[in-house]
């Protein structure tokens, strides 16, 4: 059996140590192979001939709830997420703090854990909302400040959702040089919750110049989704980009009366 282990390898910097019994990373390798080629079947087999030997493996576990997800199977994809979250939780010591502590993505031996607890948060987001998933993502955030898996982009979503306004400008301050859309113009929804109009307008001028077509789209009454040009992929600045954002983001927006008015009279000009 293996052993998962978090170790403080330095002062305030941790990384999850993974003892493996021999020949285990070859099975697990050859079952990444199958599954990046499409052979679920012989990929979800290997999987679980190797959890039966090692049952502690954190990333055979996310990647047969991968499997699972495509394959349909939302629950058995959430059980695996759960399990190979809750092998990674039991690791961390008691001194271990979300708060000061780092796990630094570049330690591969971090990834696995960091993997499986982000799609456990999706997972969560989706079945049962933002309240069930904020912790997870504010904890990856706070532990990698890089934010190598784009929780932030979730975390944000998740405040605006549960109207912690204050909790989404303190992000986008944190992130200040981020220039994504879900900071750009979240950060305007925050800032007119809080009554800080003037600043609202700054950002709203200056995300208007960097997405006008997000601007555009935020501004129509009717919306259509545009065909992709790659099908499965987000091309930055385009159409498929902003009718992606309006989708996730309409009811904030559309909720705002003086966002809406700010915007059409920047659009306007």
């Amino acid at each position: 059996m293996s052993v998962v282990k978090l170790i403080e390898e330095s002062p305030n910097n941790w990384v999850f140590r993974h003892n493996l019994p021999e020949g285990v990373e070859d099975s697990f390798d050859d079952a990444v192979e199958l599954y990046e080629v499409g052979n679920l079947v012989e990929a979800e087999e290997t999987l679980r001939k190797l959890l039966l030997v090692c049952p502690h493996y954190i990333d055979a576990l996310h990647h047969l709830s991968l499997i699972f997800s495509e394959d349909g199977l939302e629950l058995e994809s959430y059980l695996c997420s759960r399990e190979a979250v809750r092998i990674g939780l039991e690791a961390i010591p008691s001194n271990f703090s979300w708060h000061t502590g780092h796990m630094n993505w570049w330690e591969l031996g971090n990834r696995p854990f960091m993997r499986a607890y982000h799609a456990l948060g999706l997972s969560l987001l989706k079945n049962q909302g933002p309240s069930s998933a904020i912790e997870i993502f504010a904890r990856l955030v706070s532990v990698n400040h890089n934010d190598n898996l784009g929780c932030r982009y979730l975390l944000m979503q998740c405040y605006l959702d549960l109207n912690e306004w204050q909790s989404a400008l303190n992000l986008s301050a944190q992130y200040s040089s981020d220039t994504g859309p879900d900071i750009v113009f979240s950060r305007i929804i925050a800032l007119l919750q809080l009554d800080q109009k003037d600043d609202a307008i700054d950002a709203l001028t200056g995300a208007i110049k960097k997405y006008p077509n997000i601007a555009k789209e935020l501004g129509k009454n009717k919306h259509s989704e545009p065909k992709s040009l790659h099908p499965g992929f987000i091309t930055s600045g385009g159409e498929d980009q902003a009718y992606d954002y309006w989708q996730r983001n309409r009811i904030h927006w559309a909720s705002s009366t003086m966002a809406y008015k700010l915007l059409k009279g920047l659009l306007a000009k």
